[in-house]
């Protein structure tokens, strides 16, 4: 009776977004995720977020998923508006299980085993193994929209940049990406002589030598996405910390025009 009334009051905190219990919960079984798929293994979890919380798993990719949605919507725009997207980074499906469309959904990341899984256990979408580096094996102007949440909060800079330049080849024009990044929301972690690069609209990085992997941290100002990494698009909306499920990060939603750029102004 106690554990029984344990249980519940666990999935009420869960619900809450409290929590309670072991950071690596395994009293939710499948019919409580808010989908009809599975959750995938502790230790790739723990790849994607850091941690082993299935619980936040699920709770974050939905926030996630719900913050995409969020911005398109600003701009009149929905998922369902694009014939293809690209979950570019999708790991083990943490935001590609909770699309409600009727898109033609792909999932790419460099880690075979998070493909595999996805291939197994999320038949929602095509997936497929790219490498550390561009490019991918995906066709010039394929998709419509792409997104990309915490995965260039994660490249050194030269990385970023040709990564940036093969999303741009991907997107056919007039088409849209959505990515998530470390902002100014960040500043009190830095050291002082990061917190100087970054006011002074310069990218910060710590732990290049291990990129693709949360170790590695990626830092970037307004001014620096505006005038470097996005410097091929259109910077259409700027969220700050709006990639709701990545706490604290920002959301940008950019579009590959061939007009001159009219970027938005920092808040």
């Amino acid at each position: 009776m106690l554990f029984r009334l344990f249980r519940q009051t666990a999935r009420k905190l869960r619900q809450l977004g409290l929590g309670i219990g072991s950071s690596d919960d395994r009293s939710i079984p499948g019919g409580e995720t808010g989908d009809k798929f599975p959750i995938p293994p502790s230790d790739l979890i723990y790849l994607v977020d850091g941690n082993t919380d299935r619980g936040w798993f699920i709770r974050s990719g939905n926030l996630a998923a719900v913050s995409l949605s969020s911005i398109l919507e600003t701009r009149g725009l929905s998922l369902s508006s694009f014939g293809t997207i690209l979950d570019f980074g999708c790991g083990c499906g943490r935001v590609i299980r909770h699309i409600r469309t009727t898109s033609k959904l792909f999932g790419c990341d460099y880690n075979p085993n998070m493909i595999d899984w996805c291939r197994a256990n999320l038949p929602i979408a095509e997936f497929r193994v790219n490498q550390m580096e561009p490019p991918t094996g995906y066709s010039n102007d394929q998709f419509d929209f792409i997104y990309a949440f915490s995965v260039f909060t994660h490249m050194p800079e030269d990385l970023g940049r040709r990564w940036m330049a093969e999303i741009f080849r991907l997107i056919r024009p007039n088409g849209f990406f959505v990515l998530s990044l470390h902002g100014d929301s960040y500043l009190p972690q830095m050291q002082f002589e990061e917190k100087q690069r970054f006011l002074a609209g310069q990218m910060v990085v710590r732990e290049a030598q291990a990129a693709g992997s949360n170790q590695c941290g990626a830092y970037h100002p307004y001014t620096y996405v505006q005038n470097n990494l996005g410097r091929d698009f259109q910077i259409i909306d700027y969220v700050p910390q709006g990639a709701k499920g990545n706490p604290s990060q920002d959301l940008y939603l950019l579009q590959k025009t061939t007009s001159l750029p009219h970027v938005r102004e920092l808040p």
